[in-house]
């Protein structure tokens, strides 16, 4: 279904089906919102959540549909969205903000003016500024339609990252380390006095005995395992759930609460519907309300099945004694319990305890091109020239004998591109001859009972998290031709072009056909290569127009390597020495018919690593006799004087 069929429908039947029956419990509704997310879901950027329909209870009379980014909500934070208008027969489209906890006016002034000015299309304005358009129910176009959901995409990605420290200090406002002005963030008392009966109330387990507890306080969410079968809106009902549970396991067991727990989860649990997260059958160590649709994200290790809730309070609250206790199931729907619900909401509100709130982390400090080049003897015009290729190709490999501080310079240059020293964007690993695609991308692995489960690799959960943010990510593969590239890399290797990123290019894999994956726009890789290794194959072709490749040489000659030394405590003498015996043995390296200058030696031999306190004649003599000999002797295995006598050369 396309999207001007979807609205044409909502136009046709959605009033008729208000008048009939406008609580959310009525089965065209809890229909509509799933064709609403199975139409939009493909055209979604960086997982975004959609937010559809609304409605506590009883519905609203004209539906909107938002799309979301992490942790933006509709009562807090900024998000496009359609706004449908029966009376006038068109639906608008735009950018809003949360009118329960408004953003500071400067910023919405902000966010809505960048918008309009990269919307110029979008003519119409709010009584904020924000830019819309109207679309006249007869004058639908797919294309148009489709066009401009992009075009908002990227305004809204753009918007989030330009504004991102405003917008974070808005959602997350973080505490004044000043004990005498210190600011808490907000926590809001939503737990009711009096029992609320518009709302269901829910029990969850957090993984066995609460494992994943602090999982689900610190995302702001709650989550079922059955990852086993995929995306839950896939099946129509819960027959088609049971039936899928039971082919899965193998079992003619009925699977009647296994059954219960995924379809309510998905179809009857609501927003606006509260949640109590237990350990066991006795304890409380949270409660909070459900603010988002189901939606599957199998970019978790685990428990794919998700939910965003505001948790309201945490802590622990044993039930009393003599009350009934919380059944085992991972979800129980407690609303029946009407009476006893009233007594356990009152013990929130005797013993709340809301002390245990996660603190946003600290930002990661800025890194600068500076910062990097007073890190490196790259001169400043050979580091831009790796950065630029790194943003023009995405995929580059940096190659070069040992010790010339490839990976050393690849972190640099990601910090550098990310603007943030920042842990979280970059991953490093290292290939090797085992190597493989179930590493790297997903495969079958044992788990802690000896079954077989399906696992996703480091890469594919790298891609997934640089899915969710418009932010750059880097993937450093240290020896990346020590492994077999076709074998791991996989049907993946297409995706590798910088012009085929992004979720039109999607592609099943082999472990997950009916799982499209793509590599995001804003995820590059840096491979490192080491030319000096007798072992290792040709690169593949097929994987080497994808790279750029840069050669990295030693850097004996460089005025700034030479600084170092003497920072260090290394006498110029000594400085001088090292910097002509070495510059003359890599040129004997190079001329070798038998090696070449992919064989050099590189100057991190001799960078210190303050693990002594003195760098003299004695450090110089243990380095040649202990790291420098042994690889000479192996490059000139066969002609053992030719070793020695650069050594002695080395020594004199």
């Amino acid at each position: 279904m396309g999207i001007r069929e979807l609205f044409l429908e909502i136009f046709e039947q959605y009033p008729q089906e208000y008048q009939r029956d406008s609580k959310t419990s009525n089965p065209y509704f809890k229909d509509l919102k799933q064709r609403i997310v199975q139409t939009f879901r493909p055209l979604l950027h960086f997982q975004f959540e959609i937010n559809a329909l609304g409605g506590q209870g009883i519905m609203r009379k004209e539906p909107y549909i938002s799309f979301l980014a992490s942790d933006h909500k509709t009562s807090k934070g900024f998000y496009p969205g359609y706004q449908f208008d029966f009376e006038n027969q068109g639906v608008s489209f735009g950018f809003d903000s949360a009118q329960d906890h408004e953003p500071p006016e400067k910023l919405v002034s902000a966010f809505a003016a960048r918008a309009a000015e990269l919307l110029p299309e979008f003519n119409e304005h709010d009584n904020d500024g924000y830019p819309r358009k109207i679309y006249a129910k007869d004058e639908l176009d797919e294309e148009e339609l489709v066009r401009d959901l992009e075009a908002a995409f990227d305004v809204y990605e753009t918007c989030l990252e330009e504004f991102d420290e405003d917008i974070q200090a808005y959602l997350k406002p973080t505490m004044n380390t000043d004990p005498n002005q210190m600011i808490f963030p907000q926590v809001e008392q939503a737990i009711p006095i009096i029992f609320d009966e518009q709302a269901r109330y829910w029990a969850i387990a957090p993984g066995e005995n609460a494992r994943l507890w602090e999982d689900f306080k610190q995302n702001n969410i709650i989550a079922i395992g059955w990852d086993k079968l995929g995306d839950f809106l896939q099946y129509p009902n819960k027959e088609a759930i049971r039936q899928a549970l039971q082919e899965i396991e193998e079992t003619e067991s009925s699977k009647m609460n296994d059954t219960l727990a995924c379809y309510e989860f998905t179809h009857v649990m609501q927003i606006g519907d509260y949640v109590f997260a237990k350990k066991g059958i006795d304890t409380i160590i949270g409660f909070g309300q459900v603010m988002s649709e189901y939606f599957y994200d199998n970019s978790r290790a685990e428990y794919h099945h998700v939910r965003k809730v505001k948790w309201l309070s945490v802590g622990q609250w044993k039930i009393p004694e003599k009350e009934t206790k919380i059944a085992t199931k991972a979800l129980t729907n407690l609303t029946p319990y009407q009476d006893w619900l009233k007594k356990i909401l009152n013990l929130f509100n005797l013993h709340s305890q809301i002390d245990d709130q996660p603190v946003p982390p600290p930002l990661p400090p800025k890194f600068s091109k500076a910062d990097a080049l007073e890190k490196l003897f790259l001169n400043e015009v050979e580091f831009d020239n790796i950065l630029n290729l790194l943003q023009y190709k995405k995929n580059i490999i940096l190659q070069g004998p040992p010790g010339v501080g490839k990976s050393f310079i690849a972190k640099q240059i990601a910090f550098a591109l990310l603007e943030a020293k920042d842990g979280e964007r970059v991953t490093m690993i290292q290939f090797h001859q085992a190597y493989s695609y179930e590493d790297f991308i997903q495969g079958f692995r044992p788990n802690e009972d000896g079954k077989f489960v399906l696992k996703n690799g480091v890469f594919y959960e790298f891609c997934k998290k640089a899915q969710r943010s418009p932010a750059p990510h880097v993937f450093i593969i240290d020896e990346i031709n020590r492994g077999n590239l076709s074998k791991i890399f996989g049907e993946l290797m297409l995706l590798l072009e910088s012009d085929k990123r992004g979720r039109e290019f999607a592609m099943p894999l082999t472990y997950s056909p009916h799982d499209a994956f793509f590599l995001p726009e804003n995820l590059y890789i840096i491979g490192l290569m080491n030319t000096a290794d007798r072992s290792l194959a040709l690169v593949d072709y097929a994987l080497r127009r994808r790279f750029v490749f840069i050669e990295l040489r030693p850097q004996f000659e460089s005025v700034k390597f030479r600084a170092h030394l003497n920072q260090c405590g290394v006498s110029d003498e000594l400085s001088e020495r090292i910097a002509i015996q070495f510059t003359a043995l890599n040129q004997q390296i190079a001329d070798d018919k038998n090696l070449g200058k992919g064989f050099c030696i590189g100057h991190s031999f001799f960078c210190p690593n303050h693990a002594q306190p003195m760098y003299d004649e004695q450090w110089y003599r243990q380095v040649i006799k202990y790291e420098i000999q042994p690889l000479l002797e192996e490059y000139w295995f066969d002609d053992s004087d030719k070793a020695a006598a650069a050594v002695r050369r080395l020594l004199a």
